[in-house]
């Protein structure tokens, strides 16, 4: 009868609703950390700017922590390079995304770059 068919159309929503639900917010991470790696490269590119006008490591920073107060900035040299590199941690909106995997939500972007003497 009629009962029995809502029974089963309501079964089968409450088994096909988490896994709908699980995509949704999984697509949503994946646009979030896209446009996050995509703000980062942005940021690098200021970063790499201010650096090569002689601006001080911890002036560099402190701008970046106005803008954003979770991007880490880090700088490594050598004789000849310095690589500048930006790091992020943003919290996943999908429950229980990060059992699967928690390095995809840790975003960094990096560059190398010859090493500007008059900031030694």
């Amino acid at each position: 009868g009629v009962k029995n068919n809502k029974g089963q159309a309501l079964i089968e929503f409450a088994i096909i609703l988490p896994i709908m639900l699980i995509l949704t917010f999984g697509v949503i991470d994946f646009a979030r950390v896209i446009s996050e790696k995509n703000s980062l490269e942005n940021k690098l590119s200021d970063v790499v700017l201010m650096y090569q006008n002689g601006k001080d490591i911890n002036e560099i920073n402190s701008t970046l922590k106005k803008e954003d107060e979770k991007v880490e900035l880090e700088f490594n040299t050598d004789d000849k390079y310095v690589t500048i590199k930006l790091n992020k941690m943003i919290n996943p909106i999908t429950p229980g995304i990060t059992n699967i995997s928690k390095k995809i939500f840790d975003i960094s972007v990096n560059r190398v770059i010859y090493k500007v003497t008059n900031n030694e």
